[in-house]
């Protein structure tokens, strides 16, 4: 499975930053809410939103208001699950192998050569 180490190198985060999971939730102007997982610069206004590869501020002004909470992941049989701390109770699970899959075809590797991608 991807791992903190594996997406500090893929996005070059220098080893000064504590990485930590986390839950970002985004509520749009007409009350949707998401939950995706994230990964926090510890110390910084700064996470990575692991699923759409990309770095954004914890809390964005409207029409989108985002929230960031630090999380503990937790390994449940085939599935990770990364769950809040605190007085909010938010959960992200997903399949072991999904963030695999996410990243596969962002790297170059011998495999990918061998493998059909969509």
């Amino acid at each position: 499975m991807v791992n903190k180490k594996f997406l500090r190198g893929f996005f070059g985060i220098p080893n000064r930053y504590r990485l930590v999971w986390a839950v970002i939730v985004e509520t749009d102007k007409d009350g949707a809410k998401s939950c995706r997982l994230g990964l926090l610069l510890d110390g910084t206004p700064k996470v990575l939103d692991v699923m759409k590869r990309r770095f954004v501020q914890c809390e964005l002004l409207l029409p989108v208001k985002r929230v960031t909470y630090p999380a503990k992941k937790r390994l449940d049989g085939k599935y990770v699950q990364f769950d809040t701390l605190g007085d909010v109770h938010e959960t992200v699970r997903l399949n072991r192998s999904e963030l695999d899959v996410e990243y596969f075809t962002a790297r170059f590797s011998p495999e990918l050569m061998e493998t059909f991608v969509f």
